[in-house]
Parts: C-alpha cells; sequence; structure tokens
C-alpha cells in the first residue's frame, strides 16, 4: 500500500480530500494530515511518504515552498497540487519541481481516482526500476569485489 500526506489550511478540505474516495481500495494509506506546512514538512522528513497532496496558497509556508523544501531535502515523493486559483506562475512553478498533477477546487471523486490510478502506476513502475536498480548495483559491486580477491 502506497502512503499519503494531505496538507490543507482547510480542515473542511482535510477531510472532504479524505473522505472522497476509499483510499485503501485505491491502493493507499493516509498517514498525515496537516494543516500547518511547517509541521507537514517535520512528518515528511521523518516518513517520506509516496504522495503528499498539498494546498498552494496557506499562511506562511505554501505548498510551492514545502515542495522545494522537500527537493532540496531529496525526499523523494511525488507532489499533487491542489488550488482554488488557475494560478499559471504556480502551476509553472510546479512544472519545475517536477510535480505529478495540479487540480482545481472544486474537485469531485473522479478527478482523485484518476490520479491515484495513474500514480499508481507510476509507483509501482518506480519500486521495480528501483529493486531492478539495487539487484545491479549489487551485482556490479560483487563483480568489483571478485576482481580483486587474491588466490
Amino acid at each position: 500500500m502506497y502512503t499519503v500526506v494531505i496538507v490543507d489550511d482547510e480542515p473542511w478540505a482535510l477531510q472532504g480530500l479524505a473522505e472522497i474516495i476509499d483510499w485503501n481500495n485505491e491502493g493507499f494509506s493516509i498517514i498525515g494530515q496537516f494543516t500547518d506546512p511547517d509541521e507537514a514538512f517535520e512528518f515528511l522528513c521523518k516518513k517520506e511518504p509516496d504522495v503528499v497532496f498539498t494546498d498552494i496558497r496557506m499562511p506562511g509556508l505554501s505548498g510551492l515552498d514545502l515542495i522545494e523544501m522537500s527537493r532540496v531535502k531529496g525526499l523523494n515523493c511525488e507532489f499533487v497540487l491542489i488550488s482554488s486559483y488557475e494560478d499559471f506562475e504556480a502551476a509553472q512553478k510546479g512544472i519545475r519541481l517536477h510535480v505529478w498533477e495540479y487540480i482545481l477546487k472544486p474537485y469531485n471523486a473522479e478527478d482523485i481516482h484518476s490520479v491515484t490510478k495513474i500514480l499508481s502506476l507510476h509507483l509501482e513502475k518506480r519500486m521495480i526500476s528501483s529493486v531492478w536498480n539495487g539487484t545491479i548495483a549489487q551485482k556490479k559491486s560483487c563483480v568489483r569485489r571478485d576482481r580483486f580477491k587474491t588466490s
């Protein structure tokens, strides 16, 4: 099961997103919900979830700030931006930060389902690739060690 964190300064928005679909049925588990992006960042650093759904405009840190800080920290989360505003500059910055998706409020269950379906496939491929690359790296490491063995 893939892990999800939701960040939005509006408690009703957090609850709405958490309840709009059956996350477990989609293969996801919500492990954190935050109205404070600073608290969310601390949690992301500790838990490194697979996916973060974040509002863009929040007091203090914006969702874009949260993403940028996470990228600088080297976190490997996928981010989905959620906004009530059609903000071209925010969308553009999101693209530069490699966000997975940009969803406009009000959204519906189908919007979220579509995102989770594609994200699930992407995360599965990422996991397979990671395992495959780890296996290759391990084999290369063994080959190098074998080269230096003396009889």
